[in-house]
């Protein structure tokens, strides 16, 4: 009996064992499962079967610090695409596109730099200001402060170009260690620099109080100076929302090049109602400009529309707008805001502006912190702009029609 008691009692803490280890185990895949939903894996091979999921986590890990660098925090995911692999002289190169959605840190509303310096702006010199000038500070910080608390609670699309390089070993293996992160900037041509020096730009590209404040003096000197007239600086046709939006759905980023230096794609671009592209053969930035601004309430006249001097040229866009009191120059990006253009000049051999308005963009996200625009050769979605690409000078404007 106490032979046959030892071995049942030696079955049973067997069977015991067995079921803690299995529950162990689904206990184990739980998590996994789980960890798994939260944040899904980034795998993907090249075309020729080398793993390339080191780069995607480079390319993860950037995305993360790009967000973090503008305030920003990711809200899902970012979707990385390779577009480009190529293996020479011991090292790999991988081009990929970022596609991250945001929304900028919650904090209090009015400690944002761009609200506390026109804050103070009002509070220094709102008893002395005329009523014109009140006025348009208060609208403008009415105006930041709808921006700041969307920028907080409404994700939005950034999109970023990245290479990624590193050292191949004898055996074919990705050595992780020599991994580097380069970024684009150019807003025509690619220029990649490194990933250290682009985050170091958007972290110094924020709008501190001073800017703001000054930028609100300028605001209040400019009403001051128009006093109740001018009613093209107080009208409300222009619908920005719409202008964007226009300017989101059809601009795209593109690897396919229309010559050695631009990129575009057509099939992306609003073929039927503006159909005649070929005429813009690289060279289409200022007439999407003006499809965005016609989409956004800015009527056509005979001096501007389809396929006009006025409407496909960047220099004498700029000019008509200007001359027709469709917009104003403003000093900084930060008063260029969602819907509205801005123009490059050339510079000479020394640097300085040479007359030769040569390309425009549409701002499409600004909360002064991060600014995007769209544009159209080279062809743009989203694309992170902190002015600091040195070969042009920049006009910044306002739309105030």
């Amino acid at each position: 009996m106490h032979v046959l008691g030892t071995s049942k009692r030696r079955r049973e803490m067997k069977q015991l064992r067995t079921q803690k280890r299995l529950v162990y185990l689904s206990i184990m895949l739980i998590l996994v499962l789980c960890a798994t939903a939260i944040r899904p894996a980034i795998v993907a091979t090249a075309s020729d079967g080398t793993d390339t999921q080191a780069f995607l986590t480079a390319a993860r890990s950037f995305a993360e610090q790009a967000e973090a660098a503008g305030g920003h925090h990711l809200t899902a995911e970012p979707v990385i695409t390779v577009t480009s692999k190529q293996i020479q002289a011991g090292k790999m190169e991988v081009t990929m596109e970022i596609d991250a959605m945001s929304v900028l840190n919650s904090g209090p509303r009015d400690a944002e730099p761009v609200l506390a310096g026109k804050l103070q702006y009002l509070q220094d010199h709102g008893t002395t200001l005329s009523a014109a000038a009140k006025k348009a500070v208060e609208d403008d910080i009415a105006d930041w402060r709808s921006t700041i608390e969307s920028a907080m609670t409404v994700p939005s699309e950034g999109c970023f170009s990245i290479k990624v390089v590193a050292d191949v070993r004898i055996a074919g293996n990705i050595d992780t260690n020599t991994l580097q992160v380069y970024v684009d900037n150019g807003p025509m041509q690619s220029n990649f620099i490194p990933a250290a020096q682009f985050l170091k730009d958007v972290r110094s590209g924020w709008a501190t109080v001073t800017e703001a404040y000054d930028s609100s003096a300028s605001i209040a000197s400019a009403a001051s100076a128009k006093g109740a007239v001018a009613p093209a600086a107080t009208s409300s046709s222009y619908n920005r929302t719409i202008a964007y939006q226009y300017a989101d759905r059809w601009a795209k980023d593109t690897t396919i090049h229309c010559d050695s230096a631009t990129l575009q794609n057509t099939a992306n671009w609003n073929n039927i109602q503006y159909p005649n592209y070929q005429s813009f053969y690289c060279n289409d930035c200022a007439d999407y400009v003006s499809q965005c601004l016609h989409a956004g309430g800015i009527p056509t006249t005979a001096m501007w529309s389809y396929c006009t001097n006025n409407w496909d040229r960047a220099g004498p866009l700029m000019g008509y707008l200007k001359d027709n009191g469709y917009i104003t120059y403003v000093a900084s990006r930060l008063d260029c805001k969602c819907g509205d253009p801005f123009f490059f000049e050339d510079k000479d051999q020394w640097g300085n502006p040479n007359g030769v308005i040569s390309h425009t963009v549409f701002m499409a996200y600004n909360d002064g912190k991060y600014t995007y625009y769209d544009a159209h050769t080279s062809d743009h979605l989203r694309f992170f702009w902190d002015g600091t690409y040195s070969l042009y000078f920049y006009h910044y404007t306002h739309v105030i029609y």
